[in-house]
């Protein structure tokens, strides 16, 4: 017990500064792990309607991003290629009702990992506006400055 109470404080003191949020609290990268679930074919619930709905999301926050560093802008078109617009590219676009369910069953253990991790829904829509005032890195976009050796947004 006293050790969901210091997991569930840790998530808090995350949500309060800028660090670059973990993987698992970010809704795109549950996504994009259905997806390459659908590609092994270990699922027939396909993402199609998921992909769609965040690749929307993402391109109203790329407009938002004109006073970003246009590295950050970059590496997130190249975020958004690879883990939205290519998977969009290669599997069936076809989106039933099952898929649609699919896709708000998903949200719904997301939205309760979340809560079991001490964040709520709105520690997402803070992370997005600190990227866009470059206060925060994503975890893919801080993987490719390492890469290429540019200074975090920090």
């Amino acid at each position: 017990m006293l050790e969901e109470k210091e997991k569930r404080q840790k998530g808090k003191e995350e949500k309060n500064n800028n660090t670059m949020p973990r993987f698992d609290l970010l809704f795109s990268y549950w996504i994009f792990t259905w997806f390459l679930v659908y590609i092994a074919g270990w699922t027939t619930y396909n993402p199609t309607f998921a992909l769609t709905i965040a690749t929307l999301e993402n391109g109203i926050m790329l407009a938002f991003m004109y006073k970003t560093r246009i590295y950050t802008v970059l590496l997130f078109i190249l975020a958004l290629f690879l883990f939205k617009l290519l998977p969009l590219y290669v599997i069936p676009r076809s989106i039933h009702r099952r898929d649609i369910v699919a896709t708000f069953v998903l949200f719904l253990i997301y939205a309760g990992w979340m809560y079991y991790n001490g964040q709520t829904l709105t520690y997402t829509i803070q992370v997005s506006k600190d990227v866009i005032d470059n206060k925060r890195d994503l975890p893919f976009t801080s993987l490719m400055k390492r890469i290429l050796k540019i200074k975090p947004s920090q």
